[in-house]
């Protein structure tokens, strides 16, 4: 397993929820959502899940992305909640508590 090195919370989620308070992760599926978790992947795996020129998954270490290789397919990348929404539904929007995995 790969250490992710979590970096500060982007501004633009940080605004997402000033202005949004959103309270179910279902939230980012309403269709003036769904530029958010795309946002969120790409600057997880610029920012936190880089080695070198290419972003890996934490869980089975295989390559997410390159700079010659855009973010793997939408169905393949997941955000991931370390702490399960179901049991501390207080973190579903904490970015501190997920991340990039590869989902197959």
């Amino acid at each position: 397993m790969l250490k992710v090195d979590k970096k500060d919370e982007p501004e633009f989620f940080s605004e997402f929820k000033r202005k949004k308070n959103p309270k179910h992760w279902d939230v980012l599926n309403k269709p003036e959502n769904l530029h958010i978790k795309p946002e969120l992947k790409s600057y997880m795996l610029k920012n936190e899940q880089k080695i070198g020129d290419k972003s890996y998954c934490p869980y089975c270490e295989m390559i997410l992305s390159s700079e010659n290789n855009d973010l793997k397919e939408d169905k393949e990348c997941h955000i991931e909640h370390i702490k399960p929404k179901s049991k501390f539904s207080n973190l579903t929007f904490d970015y501190r508590n997920f991340f990039n995995i590869l989902f197959r």
